[in-house]
């Protein structure tokens, strides 16, 4: 992660997690369009909806206002789509180097944490100290 690099085992985990969902058939409407959008060009999608809602907005202006309750109302919408759309592209990719990104420290504390309630939940991983499976998938 450090290096910029992706992890053989993690890689492998994705990849597993993949096909299983990639097995599964949606059932309902909703599950459909869960699906739709985990596999569509979501983040191009999500920018064209939000540049067609800032020009909506435009059809909000009226004469009789001030420029400056306006120019309020256009700041605020595009002010929230900006910061959905940031929001969105750093969940993407969460582990870049940029401050607020997700580093190694912290996971290294969730696998201590995760190491410690697992005895007492009385449930075994499903991989081994190194990342991979115990047993194969069938």
């Amino acid at each position: 992660m450090a290096d910029g690099h992706a992890s053989p085992v993690t890689e492998f985990w994705l990849a597993r997690l993949d096909r299983t969902i990639g097995t599964e058939q949606p059932r309902t409407v909703k599950q459909s369009n869960a699906d739709f959008n985990r596999t569509a060009l979501g983040f191009e999608r999500i920018g064209v909806g939000s540049g067609l809602v800032v020009i909506f907005v435009l059809f909000f202006a009226d004469r009789r206002e001030r420029g400056s309750v306006q120019a309020m109302l256009m700041v605020s919408v595009t002010t929230m789509l900006g910061a959905g759309l940031v929001m969105i592209k750093f969940f993407e990719d969460p582990y870049q180097n940029v401050p607020g990104s997700i580093r190694p420290e912290a996971m290294a504390r969730t696998l201590a944490t995760l190491e410690s309630t697992r005895g007492e939940e009385g449930t075994r991983a499903p991989c081994g100290p190194d990342g991979l499976p115990l047993r194969r998938p069938s």
